[in-house]
């Protein structure tokens, strides 16, 4: 799944409706976003960035995640302003 598909899949569960202007993203425990146009920013082992195109399956594994159950992600909508909405998602 790319991360586009669970994008929409999230948004059109948890925030039906939308206005103009809101924008969406999928995040960590932490409230940070996990995908950074499409790929996976990394340090290989000597140290050098490198960009991987992210994928659930990707992000998983390089999370550490033992289960695919046990990922946790968080539908993030920021309105115009400054107000957040944080939904936690269980895939």
């Amino acid at each position: 799944m790319s991360y586009q598909r669970v994008l929409e899949k999230c948004i059109s569960v948890v925030f039906p409706t939308s206005t103009p202007g809101d924008e969406y993203y999928i995040a960590n425990g932490r409230g940070m976003p996990i995908c950074d146009a499409d790929c996976i920013r990394m340090d290989n082992e000597k140290g050098i960035e490198e960009k991987v195109p992210w994928t659930l399956e990707t992000y998983i594994k390089l999370s550490h995640i033992r289960y695919a159950s046990k990922a946790r992600f968080y539908c993030v909508k920021r309105s115009t302003g400054t107000l957040v909405i944080i939904y936690n998602l269980y895939m």
